[in-house]
């Protein structure tokens, strides 16, 4: 069952690829070593290198843990989580979050995207977040009978845009604030 499990969100991980039109993206010969220098949660849960994927703690435990993915997809987003989650250092979990707030309300969303531009976080760490968790999304895939199956495809296109589009903004956000600083 678990090898259906891995097909499946190999096949996944192949199709976002392939989907995402960022300029920024996670393969590179020397990827693993840049990721394994990097603050852990930051990481992307799934990642490629060369020809070999690699797959975090994170996401195996999205994939066996269902209490833990109930936290992680809640059936109601809210904004009133990301706070804790900041604070407990979750920033991939923040991302996620953001993205799928987005629609709700966009004003409020660009401006914790905004606001998260000081630190460290750029278009990569949206695409990381979106590769940890779109995988086990229920909204987009299905576990039912040992199977995984995508249910969503145009939900998924829809937030890979938005992955990209609060990428963009957040780098813009930064080179913005570099500007100011330097004048």
């Amino acid at each position: 069952m678990k090898n259906k499990y891995i097909k499946a969100l190999l096949f996944l991980f192949v199709y976002t690829l392939n989907v995402q039109a960022q300029k920024e993206t996670l393969v590179s010969s020397t990827i693993l070593n840049e990721f394994e220098q990097t603050n852990p949660n930051l990481r992307p849960g799934i990642f490629k290198d060369g020809e070999r994927i690699y797959i975090s703690d994170e996401s195996k435990k999205l994939l066996t843990d269902s209490l833990y993915r109930a936290q992680i997809y809640p059936d109601i987003y809210n904004f009133e989580a990301i706070p804790d989650m900041v604070e407990e250092g979750e920033t991939l979990k923040v991302l996620w979050y953001l993205v799928n707030l987005f629609d709700e309300n966009q004003l409020l969303t660009l401006q914790l995207v905004k606001d998260l531009s000081d630190s460290s976080i750029s278009a990569k760490h949206y695409v990381n977040a979106f590769h940890t968790y779109i995988f086990a999304d229920p909204e987009i895939m299905s576990f039912e009978k040992g199977q995984m199956a995508l249910i969503e495809p145009e939900l998924m296109n829809r937030k890979v845009q938005i992955v990209n589009f609060l990428g963009r903004y957040s780098n813009k956000m930064k080179e913005k604030k570099a500007l100011e600083n330097a004048n």
